[in-house]
């Protein structure tokens, strides 16, 4: 079966107007989807899409949970701050003292 294109149409129409008349045609003509009717989605269509959706935004919200898992809370922040804090301060010490050390025994 081809498409249903406007020249079709067209050609349906002269046809009928000879059997059935100018108006009867009109109405019979208007009750027809128009051209491109088969691009238009169906309930199903949209269902499936849905679905589609559905499954990819749960993707998306398990990523985010696992995420979230990963990072750490607000306290466990603030510990890991104290050790680094507690860490750089050793290490600036220990750069200070060594660099003192050096400076008396080279004079």
């Amino acid at each position: 079966m081809a498409p249903v294109d406007e020249r079709s149409r067209h050609q349906l129409y002269v046809t009928l107007e000879t059997l059935m008349g100018h108006e009867e045609v009109d109405t019979m003509m208007s009750l027809l989807p128009p051209v491109g009717w088969a691009d238009v989605a169906t309930k199903q269509d949209l269902l499936a899409l849905e679905e589609r959706l559905d499954l990819r935004f749960e993707a998306l919200d398990h990523r985010f949970e696992a995420l979230d898992h990963r990072f750490a809370t607000k306290d466990d922040l603030d510990a890991r701050f104290r050790t680094m804090l507690v860490t750089l301060v050793g290490l600036l010490l220990t750069q200070t003292s060594l660099l003192l050390t050096v400076l008396v025994v080279t004079r």
